[in-house]
């Protein structure tokens, strides 16, 4: 899940196509408030080896999201399980 920040508008609705995890497109994307849920349909082979690792999630200009209104410091949270990670965003103007 990605939680955006309060300061700034967020669509009702996300089309899947405006979502890519690693470069694949997200089977669903719900919002609800300023929380974004993402979710990838499993392909190929799948195991139980549970490793760290990175994951890039890009929200594209489809999603239409837009910087919040003033500038300042915000921050985007993006949590998967128990695991969560803070993204500082600077908005200059």
């Amino acid at each position: 899940m990605v939680t955006l920040p309060h300061a700034a508008p967020t669509p009702k609705e996300i089309p899947t196509s405006a979502v890519l995890v690693n470069g694949l497109e997200a089977s669903t994307v719900s919002t609800k408030g300023h929380r974004v849920s993402v979710a990838l349909l499993p392909r190929g082979t799948t195991c139980h080896s549970i490793t760290s690792g990175t994951v890039t999630i890009t929200l594209g200009s489809a999603a239409e999201l837009v910087n919040p209104r003033s500038p300042g410091h915000y921050t985007v949270v993006v949590t998967h399980g128990t695991a969560a990670y803070t993204i500082p965003i600077t908005i200059t103007r």
